[in-house]
């Protein structure tokens, strides 16, 4: 009976931690776009059709400051993001952290909802891989962002096919999005992944962003949390 109770304690209060991490809302300042260290804005113009509207933006990494929310953990301090939801605008806002499978809300211009797991996995990996390499130079920056806009507004990863798809016409490509589609080619083939959360606002645009995961002494404090809790359970049990 004991050892019943001590496995279900620790599973609630690993549950609970779990939840934390993944729950709450961060309040952000939006200061544009990210910089390489030349000064130079990480951005770069995109031209692309849904379906058979022909539209064109700004493709690239933007920067935020975290300034509140109940959210513990990362994003805090200066961090940085890409959209996934193009038909919004971005703003200094409250934003719900939610699981990147969770999102965009309420969907996307191509989506009635969420993108899934196995779009969110892509983005994981595509992160893991590329996101270092992104930050060289706004080309790089900007095939950053056409890769994860492919991603979860496509159902495959060809930028010259689909619902969303890439719009120069038969010249020559620009150079970044020759780069994103040699990102997206090398999916099938990466391992790694990173650790993601959407940060989702149901009238503004919303972000992916890397978190960090939790350390060893975290887990150690929980576990300890979780001995507390059972202590005082059994001697509930023997009064």
């Amino acid at each position: 009976m004991i050892k019943n109770v001590l496995t279900g304690l620790a599973v609630v209060a690993l549950t609970a931690w779990s939840g934390t991490a993944m729950a709450g809302t961060v309040d952000v300042k939006f200061l544009g776009w990210a910089k390489d260290g030349g000064g130079t804005e990480l951005q770069e113009l995109f031209k692309y059709k849904v379906g058979s509207s022909s539209r064109e933006t700004q493709a690239g990494i933007f920067e935020w400051q975290r300034v509140g929310g109940t959210h513990v953990g990362e994003p805090t301090g200066l961090f940085q993001t890409v959209c996934i939801e193009l038909d919004q605008y971005v703003a200094s806002t409250t934003y719900d952290v939610i699981a990147v499978e969770d999102g965009p809300k309420p969907g996307s211009l191509l989506t009635a909802g969420p993108m899934g797991v196995a779009k969110a996995d892509m983005l994981s990996k595509l992160w893991a891989a590329y996101w270092g390499t992104a930050h060289d130079n706004s080309g790089n920056a900007a095939a950053f962002q056409v890769a994860v806009w492919e991603i979860v507004y496509d159902g495959d990863t060809d930028l010259s096919s689909g619902d969303f798809r890439q719009n120069y016409g038969v010249g020559p490509l620009p150079a970044f999005v020759t780069t994103a589609q040699g990102w997206l080619n090398s999916l099938p083939g990466l391992l790694d992944e990173t650790e993601l959360v959407a940060l989702s606002n149901r009238r503004f645009q919303d972000q992916i962003v890397s978190v960090v995961p939790l350390t060893p002494a975290a887990w150690g404090g929980l576990a300890l949390l979780a001995g507390l809790g059972i202590f005082r359970l059994r001697k509930r049990q023997m009064a």
